[in-house]
């Protein structure tokens, strides 16, 4: 089914190379200022890795195997080095994939109609969101240097930004490929078993649009965007299955069961033991209550309202528009230059929060809210508008001087420059 977008909502060139540049400027940002040498707590995996001694647990199997690679590549020498430059150019991809997944929840929500203004707002903050999450403290850990949260954030962005090029473009394996990523990502953290609900979500909102002419996909006229439910599931169960059986064939390979006095028939039940282990290392029970609820409750909040308020055919309406505000302000303050003014660095300054990964997710969710909510209040403070009461709609009277419609931008820039300047 063809419908008429009201603007442009394809990934162009030039939104492609806004985020090549900017994940080349982290690139070298992160090759540059990160720190040198292995983070102590990735001794254990590299001595696991060099042979020196067998795994405890299952996880992260992935790791040990790009370690053990570049041991065999580079020697003891050159490891640290090694590891530093495989973990800026994985962190670089990153930052480019959330400069693309952030451009394209803007494309999937907006409701203007007015194409010049959209050209320069969407490309703006989506670059600004990929700069914020990728100068958070969470992101610089993990890939300085290349650690199992690196791999693991960059699986799940590639997962997600294939299901959006899925929604857009129609091509199934782009679907199944993201579910066999969301399902290898489940196999070490629960977060992948969360990964095709909210593919789900942005299938609903995607035929959503499409019925109501917001969004146009590439199928043949007269035919719905369909997604491919059974297959999918069969892709993510593959995958899953795939990574379990890397896992403990790594495991098994490494020496793992003879060191531990294990036979292949405890491998389940202590799969299932380190699994839990995982989880439970990950943050502490108010970590968890505490961080799962600052990250995506604004996100929620600002998916809900945008589509409402994103408009340019009518002003904001107050009270939508004041719980996107505040929505927006607390992924402002979230990205800004002072950590303890994260409203998580509660949880995880006393030790509650100890996953990278987890709190590379949350970053990605405050990033997103930043861009959501700064591009609706830039459409909205472009013109002034007047309810005409004869035809009973809203009429643009004049345009907004040069200051209040580069307002937000403007203090969005300013208040997130800080934290890059924090990144040295």
């Amino acid at each position: 089914m063809e419908s008429k977008s009201l603007v442009d909502d394809r990934l162009t060139t030039r939104d492609v190379l806004f985020a090549a540049l900017t994940g080349l400027v982290f690139l070298v940002v992160y090759a540059a200022f990160t720190p040198r040498g292995l983070d102590p707590a990735l001794w254990n995996d590299m001595a696991v890795a060099a042979g020196l001694r067998p795994p405890q647990s299952f996880f992260p199997s992935l790791w040990r195997f790009a370690a053990k690679g570049a041991l065999a590549l580079f020697g003891s020498g050159g490891v640290a080095d090694a590891l530093r430059l495989a973990g800026a150019v994985v962190g670089a991809l990153s930052v480019a994939l959330v400069c693309l997944v952030a451009r394209q929840a803007l494309a999937f929500l907006c409701r203007a109609r007015s194409l010049a203004e959209w050209r320069w707002i969407a490309p703006s903050y989506a670059v600004l969101a990929a700069v914020c999450f990728g100068a958070g403290d969470a992101m610089i850990r993990s890939v300085s240097p290349l650690s199992p949260s690196a791999l693991l954030l960059l699986a799940s962005l590639l997962s997600l930004h294939l299901f959006l090029r899925f929604l857009k473009s129609a091509g199934a394996w782009r679907a199944l490929t993201a579910m066999a990523l969301a399902g290898a990502v489940a196999s070490e953290t629960p977060v992948g078993f969360l990964l095709p609900l909210v593919f789900y979500v942005c299938y609903r909102l995607a035929v959503v649009a499409i019925v109501d002419g917001f969004l146009v996909v590439d199928v043949p006229a007269g035919q719905m965007l369909v997604l491919p439910r059974w297959r999918s599931f069969f892709a993510f169960s593959g995958g899953f299955v795939a990574l379990v059986a890397l896992n403990v064939w790594s495991f098994v390979a490494f020496d793992g069961l003879e060191a531990n006095g294990w036979n292949a028939f405890n491998v389940a039940f202590f799969y299932a033991v380190d699994y839990y282990g995982a989880i439970a290392t990950a943050a502490s029970p108010v970590g968890w209550v505490l961080s799962a609820t600052f990250a995506p409750l604004p996100l929620v909040a600002a998916l809900v309202l945008f589509p409402m308020l994103c408009r340019d055919t009518e002003p904001m309406r107050f009270r939508p528009g004041l719980v996107l505000f505040f929505a927006g302000l607390l992924a402002l303050v979230q990205c800004g230059v002072l950590p303890y003014t994260r409203l998580w660095s509660f949880s995880s300054g006393a030790v509650e929060l100890r996953s990278d990964y987890l709190e590379c997710l949350f970053m990605l969710m405050t990033a997103v809210t930043l861009a959501l909510a700064c591009s609706c209040f830039t459409l909205g403070s472009r013109n002034v508008f007047q309810f005409d009461e004869d035809e009973g709609v809203f009429k643009v009277v004049a345009p907004r001087g040069f200051a209040v419609r580069n307002l937000v931008l403007a203090v969005a820039v300013a208040a997130a420059l800080p934290a890059v300047c924090r990144v040295y």
